[in-house]
């Protein structure tokens, strides 16, 4: 089933808005950890050794969308109502993905991956279709484009049988991203309250 995209307009506390974040940083620690440990047995070793020859190729469009403005569904000005529903949308979006997550990382497979990188597309996939005030277009295009890393990085991680050196690439990546997501999560908290959202 679709996730849920509309949600009645309740008010909840503000510090909730950046949680998916947080979980989303926090989690990517713990999967970036428990993968190296699966791949190699010294991963501190590789990530300085032939890691950052190997990122130079492997940081491609392919891992940095590019998330185009003519493809987004914005409204002129500024709409106080839309931005609240956006809000409240993106968190029953995420929520609705991520809440009852069925991938173990304890002891990751590929079949973990792959549920991973379908959770992640049918994220990105909602969130795209959501209408914003032309004001939030900075925070809806990299809320887009980190959604969409992440299903990309856990893509090449399901691969990882048959391209080991690119799922470590993808493993560095994904340490990397806890401070993008932290970035994202202030950009909403200013946003909301520069213009006294009520989500």
């Amino acid at each position: 089933t679709e996730p849920e995209t509309a949600v009645k307009n309740e008010a909840l506390p503000q510090k909730s808005t950046a949680s998916s974040e947080k979980f989303q940083s926090n989690s990517t620690q713990e999967i970036a950890k428990s993968v190296a440990q699966k791949l190699v047995s010294s991963p501190e070793n590789l990530v300085n050794g032939i890691l950052p020859d190997l990122q130079k190729s492997f940081d491609s469009q392919d891992l940095n969308p590019e998330i185009k403005i003519n493809d987004l569904k914005i409204v002129k000005g500024f709409d106080k109502n839309l931005a609240e529903n956006y809000f409240k949308n993106l968190r029953a979006i995420i929520k609705a993905n991520l809440s009852d997550f069925a991938a173990d990382f304890s002891q990751p497979s590929a079949k973990d991956f792959e549920l991973t990188a379908l959770a992640y597309q049918k994220m990105a996939a909602a969130v795209y279709g959501l209408i914003i005030p032309e004001s939030l277009t900075e925070i809806h295009r990299e809320e887009i484009r980190l959604l969409t890393l992440h299903q990309k990085i856990f893509e090449s991680l399901a691969q990882y049988q048959d391209d080991p050196l690119k799922a470590l690439a993808s493993v560095d990546l994904l340490q990397k991203m806890g401070q993008q997501l932290e970035n994202l999560a202030n950009m909403k908290l200013i946003f909301i309250k520069n213009n006294d959202l009520n989500i």
